[in-house]
């Protein structure tokens, strides 16, 4: 064929059709920098900048899903500020992102050990981003999904072969379910 990889891609998906709703689909993967960065992220954060909790006394052995962590990592000076400054970032870029057909982005956000700060941090981008109604975000750790939220339409032929599709169970009605014959909360 003479058409560019882009020119084809617009061609198949004219005959093909495309997602029924403009959302596009974001996976935010925490990981630790000593166990290497995800191989399939898109855009990698850095957020060693932060204090560290394993070195506060009582926070060592939490992990930043935990409340305690959570709120000492985005009470740290520029924690908050950081995730704003990402979400309008991200926001200013979808729509060049979705022109070039990458419906699914992946978001690595490292610490050293991949257990509080990129844990805490994941979790703060997440819950902005659910406020986004463009935007279906999940939360990955360590390599398990943490929540899925069932498609409310039959997914289209294109669909079936898109490597993710998923998005946040938080906050729903929780059901749980088995994927990769692990418990998933599956949000209704």
């Amino acid at each position: 064929s003479n058409l560019s990889v882009h020119d084809l891609r617009r061609a198949v998906e004219a005959s093909v059709g495309e997602l029924p709703v403009g959302r596009q689909h974001v996976t935010i993967e925490s990981f630790g920098f000593k166990h290497g960065s995800p191989r399939d992220a898109d855009i990698v954060l850095d957020v060693r900048f932060l204090p560290n909790p394993y070195w506060v006394e009582g926070l060592r052995e939490f992990r930043g899903v935990d409340k305690a962590v959570s709120d000492y990592v985005l009470s740290q000076d520029g924690a908050r500020g950081y995730v704003d400054n990402f979400v309008d970032l991200l926001s200013s870029t979808l729509g060049g992102y979705r022109h070039e057909g990458k419906d699914f982005i992946t978001v690595g956000i490292g610490c050293t050990g991949g257990k509080h700060r990129s844990v805490a941090m994941a979790e703060a981008l997440r819950s902005r981003l659910d406020a986004d109604p463009d935007i279906r975000a999940v939360v990955v750790h360590r390599g398990r999904v943490l929540g899925v939220v069932p498609k409310s339409y039959l997914p289209t032929y294109r669909e079936f072969y898109e490597a993710r599709q998923v998005a946040a169970g938080t906050g729903h009605d929780q059901v749980v379910a088995s994927a990769a014959f692990e418990p998933v909360v599956a949000g209704a």
